[in-house]
């Protein structure tokens, strides 16, 4: 795999990083599979600003796809409080689709709350398409949580005009 091949074998050697213009992506940690509890193997990444190497916020990327998997997202993101309202999460996002396109996967979904205006147009400014608001089903670990809807986006990464 892409970020396998990349990776240090050894703990002091620099970590695995994505360059943007304003954050950089930085592998944080590597999640195995676990299919007892329908966990895909996930990359989870620190969003540093290039300017000062501050920590700005984290972004993961979720392999594959699943009933489950389709309420959380293949990509998830927190921008910590003091750091938003510079578009770094747009930004994060667009580094990591170019993660899931060497994964080999052709489509990845995003999602988010309703009522979270920022995330919804910043989903939307990837570019991503919307496809609706769906009911989080009642057995979902969401729903358990207090979620009972989503917005469901796609990106089609094998368009040309995606990322």
């Amino acid at each position: 795999m892409f970020l396998r091949q990349l990776l240090p074998k050894h703990k002091n050697k620099a970590r695995f990083t994505i360059m943007g213009e304003e954050v950089k992506l930085v592998l944080f940690e590597t999640l195995k599979a676990n299919v007892l509890f329908d966990q895909p193997k996930t990359y989870v990444f620190d969003i540093v600003r290039n300017s000062d190497q501050i920590p700005v916020g984290r972004i993961d990327l979720r392999l594959g796809m699943s009933e489950s998997l389709y309420y959380y997202g293949n990509i998830g993101y927190s921008i910590y409080h003091n750091y938003r309202g510079h578009h770094y999460a747009l930004q994060a996002c667009r580094l990591i689709l170019e993660v899931a396109k060497k994964e080999k996967m052709e489509k990845v979904i995003l999602t988010c709350n309703p009522d979270n205006i920022a995330s919804f147009k910043t989903i939307q400014e990837i570019p991503a398409r919307y496809i609706d608001v769906k009911d989080v089903p009642d057995k979902h670990p969401i729903y358990r949580a207090g979620e009972r809807q989503k917005c469901i986006f796609e990106v089609d990464l094998n368009e040309k005009s995606s990322g």
